[in-house]
């Protein structure tokens, strides 16, 4: 699962290469996840063609697709997470309903797809991002929505400087290089 976080400045994403990858938002522009998910349309709408080519399986949500959209698929939001239900009941988005956030839904997704264990790169929990293209505001209020997937999936974060404290952190190195 590839977030956004500073912790990723100067990663090496063809480490990735065989691996199975959930990019969320903006990720795409540093490596073809198998999985790109975005919640923001402005995502979509600012790099249109860009992302039509990836060989990526994309995700948004349902009612932002419209048939607008070339293949695409389509998820609902809730405030539940429905672990491996998720891509038929909806995918956990956070808490308040006006406001969600893209890394709780990826975690939905992988879950929903039955991948387990799930690892967390750049999930640091802050506004910072390795990259220039987030249109995110600060996170750090929003970690408390990662308790909702407590003791329900297996995950682990990667960025060991975040401030996100619900998973165990193991080195990513540790999980790549065995």
């Amino acid at each position: 699962m590839i977030g956004g976080g500073a912790s990723l400045k100067n990663f090496d994403f063809s480490r990735l290469k065989n691996e199975i990858t959930i990019g969320i938002n903006y990720a795409f522009k540093f490596f073809d996840p198998t999985y790109l998910i975005w919640c923001d349309e402005r995502v979509y709408n600012q790099n249109k063609e860009e992302i039509d080519r990836l060989k990526s399986i994309k995700y948004a949500p349902s009612w932002w697709i419209g048939g607008h959209w070339q293949d695409v698929k389509g998820f609902q939001i809730t405030t539940i997470f429905y672990g491996k239900e998720g891509l038929v009941k909806g995918l956990f988005g956070g808490k308040p309903e006006a406001c969600w956030m893209t890394g709780t839904l990826a975690i939905s997704l992988a879950s929903a797809l039955g991948y387990s264990p799930i690892y967390l790169l750049g999930f640091d929990g802050d506004k910072t991002h390795f990259h220039d293209y987030s249109i995110d505001t600060d996170l750090s209020a929003y970690n408390s929505w990662y308790e909702e997937f407590k003791g329900k999936a297996e995950i682990y974060n990667c960025s060991l400087g975040s401030t996100i404290e619900t998973f165990p952190k193991i080195g990513i190195d540790k999980i790549l290089d065995g």
